[in-house]
């Protein structure tokens, strides 16, 4: 786990899949090598992605990670309103994570709800001004102008 984890922070993405998948073929079960790998496929195969997160979500249907990665895949294929009651529940779950605070704010914003994804948004570069999430939410700040305010 520590070695496709390092693969993960280093981006080393085909490194971490191949570790994380000798994980699942040791425990099939382990929600958080699921999430992840999912989460490493969701570019360049939305379709396996979508397959592991559903396996973690049987496992752990109230997970707010396993409900992040979902909500994001699900954007990912066009279902906003569906993602959007799903990183809502992780929000709920998870409210101190920044990762699903980004994740909330943009699902709003790709909803319309541009005054509530500025007041998330706001929240989190508060919470955590020189995180890279409060970078990425300073940036879709920035796209709102003056309109949400």
């Amino acid at each position: 786990m520590e070695r496709a984890g390092a693969y993960l922070t280093f981006e080393r993405n085909a490194e971490a899949i191949a570790t994380y998948e000798k994980i699942l073929e040791a425990n099939p079960l382990h929600v958080p090598t699921l999430n992840n790998v999912a989460w490493l496929y969701r570019d360049s195969a939305p379709a396996k992605a979508m397959e592991y997160i559903q396996r973690a979500q049987n496992l752990a249907p109230t997970d707010p990670f396993v409900l992040d990665t979902l909500a994001m895949l699900t954007l990912q294929s066009g279902d906003v309103a569906r993602a959007y009651n799903l990183i809502e529940e992780a929000a709920r779950r998870a409210p101190a994570n920044l990762d699903i605070q980004l994740h909330l704010g943009e699902i709003q914003l790709k909803q319309g709800r541009s005054a509530e994804a500025r007041k998330t948004l706001d929240a989190l570069v508060r919470s955590a001004p020189e995180s890279a999430q409060a970078k990425a939410a300073g940036a879709l700040i920035n796209t709102l102008g003056s309109a949400a305010k």
